[in-house]
């Protein structure tokens, strides 16, 4: 993973974040945000983040696990990052997809104040399809 000079300490954020999705521990990554932040995903406008990532949960209903990896994060002033990273989706099929994607955020003392994030989920939503 390459990155940027280190002054919001965002690499750091963004793999405790990542690696407690990965691990299930769901109180950790909720843990992740401000109580004021938002999230938005792809299109859809930005929402309350418990909303917005309570509405992803019912999205990728079907996906056993992930596994994330980060292979770039750029940072910017005032706690801006940037971040590409590859997704795996196991799904409960046993089928595995891997995309990649980016998030946009806003992190400041250690927690996410915006996470703006874009991957395209149709083939994990066209496998999860043909699964019902």
């Amino acid at each position: 993973m390459s990155a940027t000079k280190n002054p919001t300490g965002a690499v750091e954020v963004l793999r405790r974040y990542y690696d407690a999705i990965d691990s299930k521990r769901t109180d950790e990554a909720l843990a992740s945000f401000a109580p004021e932040a938002t999230v938005r995903a792809g299109n859809q406008p930005a929402r309350p983040w418990m909303e917005g990532l309570e509405a992803m949960a019912r999205e990728l209903r079907g996906v056993a696990a992930t596994r994330h990896e980060i292979t770039r994060v750029i940072e910017g002033p005032d706690g801006e990052a940037a971040c590409e990273l590859d997704i795996a989706y196991l799904l409960e099929t046993g089928e595995e997809i891997t995309l990649s994607g980016a998030a946009f955020c806003e992190i400041r003392e250690g927690r996410f104040h915006r996470q703006h994030l874009y991957v395209d989920l149709a083939p994990v939503r066209d496998a999860l399809g043909r699964e019902r």
